[in-house]
């Protein structure tokens, strides 16, 4: 193996930002790929005046053509996945294109949180079906993509909260849909127990909307607030994964693979 590894790496997630800055203080040559303008500025946010010479970030969506076309451009050792679990395009879209390029993938895998006393749905349309046959005030912490199905809640002005990155696209989306300012909270997370909880009072909330994001997402002080205050919590169930590697397993085998002895084991977001 190269001495100097090139990795392309899918990092729209505090995941995908330390592993790029490990692999990058290892002296890899590291491409991380996000999707968004604020993906973009987080990268940048987290690299701050320490950014790395051998850091590049490449902002946009990339279909698989696009992948592809990256690939063929930078030709990593191998690309490493770090969406989110939820991101089943970006996982599909990157997976198919290393096949076709004959490149190295590797998926880093989110822990699961356990799922007893909550109400679980494999997505957010039977969600919503569900809700409407419910009573109370819904906060939902299932970021800014496809909140036109929160619209098919009955008295969704009044009883849907909403909790996202502060994008100019969801606000407008937030807008045409005829969804209130007072019902919208534009915060980058992750939050603390005491912020949810405080969150969920002003709210006056009932039902806590949520996927399953794993430590790194807060998923854990989300559901501790809601029981701290009885809201219950109606879960999105993630797509069936990748096979792929947790963080510490995912450094092991680039710590040894590609010979980054000085490559960290465990990142801040474990």
């Amino acid at each position: 193996m190269s001495c100097n590894p090139v990795f392309l790496i899918i990092a729209g997630t505090l995941y995908g930002r330390e592993l790029s800055e490990a692999l990058c203080r290892a002296g890899a040559r590291v491409y991380a790929s996000v999707a968004t303008e604020y993906g973009q500025e987080a990268m940048e946010s987290a690299s701050g005046q320490d950014r790395h010479q051998n850091l590049t970030i490449l902002s946009g969506v990339l279909d698989r053509e696009g992948m592809e076309e990256v690939i063929r451009e930078i030709k990593p050792d191998a690309l490493i996945n770090a969406a989110h679990p939820y991101a089943a395009e970006a996982c599909r879209n990157s997976k198919e294109a290393c096949a076709t390029a004959r490149v190295r993938y590797l998926r880093l895998l989110r822990d699961s949180q356990p799922t007893e006393d909550l109400v679980c749905f494999q997505n957010l349309e039977e969600a919503v079906r569900f809700l409407n046959t419910v009573a109370g005030n819904i906060f939902s912490a299932c970021g800014g993509k496809e909140i036109g199905y929160l619209t098919g809640i009955a008295d969704y002005r009044e009883r849907v909260f909403i909790r996202a990155l502060p994008r100019q696209g969801f606000l407008r989306e937030c807008q045409a849909l005829g969804i209130r300012p007072k019902n919208i909270i534009c915060m980058q997370g992750p939050f603390s127990k005491e912020l949810n909880i405080a969150m969920f009072r002003s709210t006056k909330a009932n039902w806590l909307l949520t996927r399953d994001s794993g430590g790194a997402g807060g998923f854990a002080e989300k559901i501790a607030a809601a029981a701290e205050l009885g809201v219950k919590v109606v879960l999105i169930g993630r797509p069936v994964q990748d096979e792929g590697l947790y963080y510490e397993e995912l450094i092991k085998t680039l710590r040894e693979d590609y010979h980054l002895g000085n490559l960290l084991k465990k990142g801040k977001g474990q």
